[in-house]
């Protein structure tokens, strides 16, 4: 398991612990203050898709949008290099979305499915 998964349970009422937050920092390092840069800048965002209630979670970062899935994937070159060959847990974008929901620190686009398949195909492709 994941030290991310064994962690977002103890994120309280929108709030990370001193203590959690120094567990979160001994941990992820340079990643987890790239992550929280992003949150507190509110580029993580949450496509909303009506009227099938489909969600896709974006996070933007420094050179463009990174397309996150399932909560354990993202798009992004680190994802590929590191996660993908274990040389990292996770890249620092994904990071940033599972932080960011239980912080309530995203903003939230509803998006009528028609739009669905030209956003998704813009994500993939850049």
């Amino acid at each position: 398991m994941r030290f991310i998964d064994e962690v977002l349970p103890q994120i309280k009422d929108e709030t990370i612990s001193g203590k959690l937050l120094n567990e979160l920092t001994e941990h992820y390092g340079e990643r987890f203050f790239k992550a929280f840069r992003v949150i507190l800048e509110k580029r993580v965002l949450k496509y909303m898709f009506h009227p099938s209630n489909r969600v896709v979670w974006i996070v933007l970062g420094k050179k463009r949008d990174y397309l996150t899935i399932k909560n354990k994937y993202c798009n992004c070159d680190d994802f590929y290099m590191n996660v993908m060959n274990k040389k990292s847990e996770i890249c620092y974008h994904l990071l940033a979305r599972l932080l960011a929901e239980p912080l309530n620190l995203f903003k939230v686009y509803e998006v009528s499915d028609e739009n669905y398949k030209n956003l998704m195909k813009e994500w993939r492709n850049i």
